[in-house]
């Protein structure tokens, strides 16, 4: 690794070339050796906080270029116009995601190429230099070389921005031109790999690159506030993806997807009206200016299913993104046993709605008079509802925790759960998690009370 009093100079510093750890790769390239991206990206993430593009990578980016333009040089000579046009070779853009393509085409009509250029950069075919780069100068060094498949994906491989969960970047590949707006089943140009194994397949239909970067964005907003004046035009966006829930009967927007992120990644501090009430106000504040009516009247729906813990149709959190809640007969069943309290539901949001009407009386709202209604007047209905709704005896919980395949051994504990360490009531959101069991037998494992009361 290059020493910091070289590596903490501009890449574009005139004593770039001093650097000895550049000079070496560069004599080992030159000498027909071979590295692939991932590996010169460990060698500049390591050094990414000495606020500099270490030199070694500029070495490597430029000896690529040439390989690239020497097999497009190749390809353009032997191949056909129309498959020329297939690989995008007839733009100016530099050779990279098609590159495997490529040499496959040339290798067919037995066109012998020179092994540099069969080096190859990506370890994954079909993956551009913007799967491997996280930094937004390295890939400013990449694009102004006419590197230029920003938004690259096979059936096997998602889009650079859904491999990163680094703000910047994604923002840095919104900017320079990724289309967001397109639904991700619909990017993946290659259509003759089997599309059982597809990245797509988990994803709930319609969910485009909108919904998940403001899925993203809610997950970290806490620390990531800096960037919400850029991302307004991205999570205000009316863009209806088409998953079927109460929580957004006509498909969810990207505002949905930022509150889904907030509250999910942050079950432990949203599991009141409040809490969610709370959530929705902050992230309000990042938005002033952009926020209209029907941003809030989605956002009150969402957090009134949320707070009365109803089961969702649509999707569940999984890590950084969203995927598909479960299979159309699954939820056909949830919907079914759900029926009387989603019809409860529907009631309270239309009054809700009618209240927030008259409230404002207009079609605009202000983020004062929105946060104003939701910390006051939401959160109390809210909470007058969920103390009028029974609770679930512990007969019903055992039962529903035995269809979750739970097996309760041995005398049962009694019924009132006031030795519960945190809380007294469980809720159906913990009921139904399995990660809340594995920690109940966690707990009893090592002898600590459960909520349970065992």
């Amino acid at each position: 690794m290059c020493r910091r009093k070289y590596c903490s100079r501009d890449f574009d510093s005139t004593s770039s070339s001093r650097c000895p750890y550049a000079e070496s790769v560069k004599i080992l390239l030159e000498a027909g050796c071979s590295h692939r991206l991932d590996e010169v990206a460990c060698w500049y993430e390591r050094t990414e906080l000495l606020n500099g593009v270490p030199h070694v990578v500029k070495t490597y980016a430029n000896k690529l270029l040439l390989w690239r333009t020497e097999l497009k040089r190749i390809a353009i000579l032997y191949l056909s116009d129309s498959q020329c046009k297939d690989l995008s070779l007839d733009t100016s853009a530099v050779l990279d995601a098609n590159c495997d393509k490529v040499i496959a085409a040339l290798q067919s009509m037995d066109i012998s190429l020179d092994p540099k250029l069969l080096t190859r950069a990506t370890p994954k075919k079909g993956a551009s230099v913007y799967h491997y780069v996280s930094n937004r100068k390295v890939a400013d060094l990449f694009y102004d070389l006419g590197f230029r498949d920003l938004s690259a994906c096979t059936n096997r491989l998602p889009p650079p921005f859904m491999n990163y969960k680094r703000l910047p970047y994604i923002l840095w590949l919104y900017q320079h031109g990724i289309d967001i707006h397109k639904p991700l089943e619909h990017q993946i140009l290659e259509t003759s790999e089997d599309c059982r194994g597809c990245w797509t397949n988990n994803l709930p239909p319609g969910y485009t690159g909108a919904h998940h970067i403001a899925y993203l964005f809610g997950s970290v907003f806490r620390h990531s506030g800096k960037y919400a004046k850029v991302l307004a035009p991205i999570i205000l966006e009316d863009v209806i993806d088409s998953c079927s829930c109460g929580c957004s009967p006509n498909g969810c927007s990207p505002i949905i997807a930022a509150l889904k992120g907030g509250s999910r990644r942050a079950i432990k501090t949203c599991s009141e009206a409040s809490d969610l009430a709370a959530l929705f106000s902050r992230i309000l504040d990042l938005f002033d200016g952009y926020v209209n009516m029907g941003h809030v009247i989605s956002a009150i729906r969402y957090m009134t299913y949320e707070a009365m813990e109803l089961p969702h149709t649509c999707c569940v959190s999984d890590g950084w993104e969203l995927k598909v809640r479960c299979d159309t007969t699954e939820v056909l069943e949830i919907q079914d046993e759900a029926a009387d309290r989603v019809e409860r539901f529907h009631q309270l949001v239309e009054s809700l709605i009618k209240e927030l009407e008259r409230v404002v009386k207009g079609p605009v709202i202000s983020i004062e008079a929105a946060k104003d209604y939701i910390g006051t007047n939401w959160v109390e209905r809210m909470e007058q509802e969920l103390a009028a709704e029974p609770e679930e005896s512990f007969d019903e919980l055992v039962e529903r925790t035995r269809e979750l395949g739970v097996v309760w051994q041995g005398p049962l504990p009694p019924e009132t759960v006031d030795s519960s360490p945190r809380r007294t009531r469980l809720t159906k959101t913990q009921i139904d998690s399995l990660d809340f069991w594995k920690d109940e037998v966690d707990r009893v494992m090592r002898g600590e009370k459960t909520f349970c009361g065992v």
